[in-house]
């Protein structure tokens, strides 16, 4: 009877895994993100395009005029972008039938050639290559804050020019994503070295083959896993291949109220993960902009099995209010990712006053001060003072600016107070407010 259950579970999840599958390959075509050029340059003929480009930089040898500029290229051909100095743009639109090498004439040595880079992680660069055109990013130092976009049929090329001098260009990814249109859509590494900053995120890889970590030796010397391939000279290639698979794909992120103890309960499922450590739970309250970290959930490290998780967030916030929440995922080498963000409006704590202290009585080290009423504070700076039989007490008043500051000033004000009954007077604006606590 066991056998016959295990048969069956595992047949559902083999169906589970295999719509994931037709998913995955029904997201392909997702539509490219907006990447409109500020200049455009009509190709007809091949050739190097030499640096300055007049009608762009005039003679500003520093290139300071292409930092916030998107550039898009036209025509049929073979063509090169050619500097002695570093340029940094912040984008690039290589339309179908254009191959364009973004190089450098070498008379500076090993002087990067082009940085490509979005002014924020909000205000983001971008990339798009069209079917049928190819990009070779052949002295690139870095890309940041860019959203790069390759349809079916179009690819990229990191290969550094050889200058015979055995050095590998260095290729930084940093905030950066990779939507793969199709499986003709191919990103190709050649004499380069990799490097991930603060992530990489790639959508639409066909391969499977992974590393035991991001650091690992390349799994061949020269390979192909999907539509992304690397050769001998490739150099830490399994930080694309780690980094283009997510460590955890979630089946589900949820949260419900439970009125009769006033809680939260956090659900989420995962349907895979890799290398996996831990979650952390974080909350903000009336934004998604504040927030704070509740409590840490081990992972499974691996596993290609669903998996349930849960935490019950108990401290909800006495005035109530929309509360958010998101899941912050560690993985083995410390690197981490976001999940989606969700959200529960809860009522106020029934109760007179603006102010409550909680628990109380307390021994002093899990006391907390909160908003009970959220209507009657917008946000001035607080003033507070212990009032208590310890007259060097009596007149030691702090000012706070910041409301989530209050209680480890709370803590480190009681603690040298012993058993009895204290007065936590509070001031913000033209109102005051006394509490008493009893510290047990």
């Amino acid at each position: 009877m066991r056998k016959n259950f295990l048969i069956k579970t595992r047949s559902v999840f083999a169906l589970i895994l295999l719509l994931c599958v037709i998913f995955s390959v029904e997201s392909f075509g997702q539509t490219c993100p907006t990447c409109t050029p500020s200049t455009n340059v009509s190709l007809t003929t091949g050739g190097t395009l030499e640096n300055p480009i007049s009608y762009t930089f005039g003679n500003n040898n520093n290139n300071s005029g292409a930092s916030n500029q998107i550039f898009g290229f036209s025509g049929n051909g073979f063509y090169r972008w050619s500097t002695n100095n570093t340029i940094t743009i912040r984008g690039l639109v290589v339309e179908s039938g254009v191959f364009m090498t973004l190089g450098t004439s070498r008379s500076n040595g090993n002087t990067e050639a082009f940085s490509i880079e979005g002014l924020s992680a909000t205000n983001r660069g971008c990339i798009i290559v069209k079917n049928g055109a190819t990009l070779n990013l052949a002295w690139i130092s870095e890309l940041k804050y860019v959203d790069v976009c390759v349809e079916e049929g179009g690819k990229i090329i990191f290969d550094s020019e050889n200058d015979n001098s055995g050095i590998k260009n260095s290729y930084t990814f940093d905030g950066v994503t990779i939507n793969l249109q199709g499986p003709g859509a191919s990103l190709e590494f050649g004499d380069s070295e990799i490097k991930i900053e603060s992530g990489l995120d790639i959508v639409g890889w066909t391969g499977d083959i992974t590393c035991p970590s991001a650091g690992s030796p390349n799994p061949t010397p020269t390979g192909q896993s999907g539509n992304i391939s690397w050769n001998s000279d490739t150099v830490n290639i399994c930080a694309i291949l780690n980094f283009g698979v997510l460590p955890v794909e979630y089946l589900s992120f949820t949260a419900k109220h439970n009125s009769q103890d006033r809680s939260n309960e956090i659900n989420w499922i995962t349907a895979s993960e890799k290398s996996n450590s831990h979650f952390i739970i974080e909350r903000s309250v009336n934004d998604i902009k504040s927030w704070e970290v509740l409590s840490e959930v081990n992972g499974a490290i691996n596993s290609d099995m669903p998996i349930e998780y849960n935490f019950k967030d108990s401290s909800l916030p006495l005035a109530g209010g929309n509360i958010y929440y998101r899941l912050k995922q560690v993985d083995l080498e410390v690197k981490s990712s976001l999940s989606e963000v969700i959200s529960l409006k809860v009522g106020p704590m029934d109760g007179k006053g603006t102010w409550r202290v909680y628990p109380n009585p307390s021994n002093g080290e899990e006391i907390r001060l909160e908003l009970l009423n959220r209507e009657n504070y917008n946000g001035e700076e607080i003033s507070i003072r212990l009032l208590s039989n310890y007259s060097s007490l009596e007149n030691k008043q702090l000012i706070i600016k910041d409301i989530f500051e209050i209680n480890n000033q709370l803590r480190q004000m009681l603690d040298p107070i012993g058993r009895g009954v204290a007065i936590l007077e509070i001031i913000w604006g033209n109102q005051v407010e006394h509490l008493k606590i009893l510290k047990k």
